[in-house]
């Protein structure tokens, strides 16, 4: 491994060397990984169709990145026990993990090419990930300029007060923009990324609830609107609930941004204040009614904001990993409590002698994550029956594929599951391993399942812990074990009853609980079983289960007695939890949940 490690460092001294003297410039790339951009825009395309959240989570994570020290993915870099990183600092929190892993799997599909293999930087490969998601939603496709080297530090406090705050009137945001070298017109034609993505209703209470003194709501904004933002974000919201950025066209990258200004439907004060503020407000409706003009001005904008900080010579290098590796020391200790975990056996306080806050500090970090991205909830209890489903529950869906091997989470079945589940789960790792007596210690199998009881916000329950860590990792192994938005009960009883579960009317897929409930989507409960009531079942396996007489009486009897269904909806985790646990030789305990010991 030191060996290694060396030799890894040797060529990344190497790949500085030779990069000591170069000059930001298009086909960089051109004689040393050619297919470079083609190779990343496949990956990035394949990861907006599994979900719509890369392309506003991409966009806004090289915002974020170039903001701080410059475009040098040091946005990217996970905080250690020594080092609060930049991506834990409070504004970079509501970043999604779609973002990072959009980056992380161009990265892999990079490095699977030997004449790529680490020669581009994480800092290139966000900038032409962001051309590629802007062309993907309808937006402009332009060159990219290349060269960056990946930034060598990355502090949460170098993130103070560099980033733009949805209250912030034109002048502060004039100021912001000029510390990077951009000017009143680049930074109105950036500010139209609002374009796409969405906000936390919690940001916009200020202007529709308590604006000031006299008037509960800001007059800038339209009357109508204020309705629509009342209606959707009422003042007892869950603070995890989103909307919109653009109320309007919010999957598609154009002009209408400006539009919506022009009629007082800007959401933060930041975006509206530029249609008010008279320096502004030309450019704002000359935009408004030329689309192509917009375009040219924001792609001339994001170039000029790529050159910011950019990093070259001994001030970076190339990244092997877009955060970091686990080290010897911490493989061996992995090996050591793998022993001594070799004859667990599943049970409630499993880590109460050793480890007595454990759930408590992942309960701690599952909430943090919840406040940044409500996406959170569906995606984590999503991840967990992925897992269990497939070789049981020893997060072996975490892994990361490799060039020698496709992992289970690569599987065209797993492809959808969000990066916010996955980001989750290693929020909370890192969290236990930054306190001494927990530091791995604790199994990212048990994480994920202590991670799905905290999200599910519906009965809470006593969960079984002890589980150990899946020693592999295979797409093929997916194949033929995941329920499927078609199956009838015929199919779904047969796919839970090879795991030991039988005849119930719950899918496993989260999303029926939370996404594909029309009444109450940001809700656990018994709802979605009124709705099949109702002909409201999303897929043909939801409505299935009401029209076939087997689960129809079930259906009826946990529609109109939710208690009753959450206490089934209990009993059946615990028990899903219990499958194909490892334990012994079977198993161990991983030092970073996404690659293998």
């Amino acid at each position: 491994m030191a060996a290694k490690n060396l030799l890894l460092l040797f060529i990344s001294l190497f790949l500085t060397v030779n990069l000591v003297s170069a000059q930001l410039r298009r086909n960089f790339y051109a004689g040393s990984c050619p297919n470079v951009e083609q190779i990343v825009r496949d990956a990035v395309q394949k990861k907006v169709q599994q979900t719509f959240t890369t392309i506003p989570a991409t966009l806004r994570l090289y915002f974020h990145d170039c903001f701080v020290n410059g475009c040098d993915a040091s946005v990217m870099i996970a905080s250690t026990g020594n080092n609060k990183a930049e991506k834990d600092h409070p504004d970079n929190l509501s970043l999604a993990g779609d973002g990072f892993d959009t980056v992380t799997k161009a990265k892999q599909a990079l490095d699977a090419v030997a004449n790529c293999r680490n020669k581009v930087s994480c800092a290139d490969i966000l900038t032409i990930a962001t051309r590629d998601v802007v062309n993907l939603a309808g937006g402009p496709r332009y060159e990219v300029e290349l060269g960056r080297l990946d930034g060598l530090s990355s502090t949460a406090a170098s993130v103070e007060g560099k980033l733009p705050q949805p209250t912030d009137d034109v002048n502060k945001l004039t100021s912001l923009f000029a510390k990077n070298g951009l000017n009143l017109n680049e930074m109105i034609a950036l500010s139209g990324a609002h374009t796409l993505g969405f906000a936390h209703c919690t940001k916009v209470f200020n202007r529709i609830y308590t604006f000031n003194k006299t008037t509960q709501v800001d007059p800038t904004v339209n009357k109508g609107y204020v309705t629509e933002l009342r209606a959707s974000c009422p003042r007892n919201i869950d603070p995890r609930v989103a909307i919109n950025m653009d109320p309007t066209t919010p999957r598609q990258f154009d002009n209408v941004y400006y539009k919506n200004l022009q009629q007082g439907k800007g959401l933060f004060t930041s975006d509206q204040d530029l249609f008010t503020d008279r320096r502004s407000k030309t450019t704002v409706d000359l935009w408004a009614n030329n689309a192509n003009l917009f375009n040219q001005a924001f792609v001339n904008s994001m170039i000029k904001l790529g050159r910011v900080g950019v990093k070259t010579g001994r001030n970076g290098n190339i990244r092997q990993t877009s955060t970091n590796k686990m080290n010897l020391l911490s493989l061996l200790l992995s090996l050591f409590l793998s022993l001594n975990l070799s004859s667990a056996q599943l049970r409630r306080n499993f880590y109460a002698g050793s480890f007595p806050n454990v759930e408590q500090i992942v309960r701690n970090a599952l909430g943090q994550k919840i406040q940044q991205s409500s996406i959170t909830v569906p995606v984590v209890l999503r991840l967990y029956f992925h897992d269990c489903f497939v070789n049981g529950c020893d997060a072996s869906v975490m892994i990361e594929s490799t060039k020698y091997n496709k992992a289970e989470k690569d599987h065209p079945d797993n492809l959808s599951l969000s990066g916010d589940g996955f980001d989750a789960i290693v929020k909370a790792k890192q969290a236990l391993d930054a306190v001494p007596n927990c530091r791995n210690k604790v199994s990212c199998a048990d994480i994920i399942t202590i991670a799905t009881r905290d999200v599910v916000g519906g009965p809470w329950y006593d969960v079984e812990l002890g589980r150990l860590d899946g020693l592999s990792s295979t797409a093929a192994s997916v194949e033929g074990m995941l329920p499927q938005p078609t199956d009838d009960v015929n199919k779904l009883t047969s796919h839970f009853a090879k795991n030991g579960l039988n005849l119930c009317p719950k899918d496993v897929d989260p999303r029926k609980e939370i996404f594909m409930d029309p009444i109450t989507p940001g809700k656990f409960d018994n709802v979605y079983y009124q709705n099949l009531q109702q002909g409201r079942g999303l897929f043909k396996s939801d409505q299935a289960l009401f029209t076939d007489p087997r689960s129809k009486p079930t259906v009826n009897l946990w529609a109109s007695n939710g208690q009753l269904y959450n206490q089934a909806f209990v009993n059946s985790m615990i028990k899903l939890g219990r499958v194909g646990v490892k334990t012994g030789r079977d198993g161990n305990i991983r030092s970073n949940c996404e690659t293998l010991n």
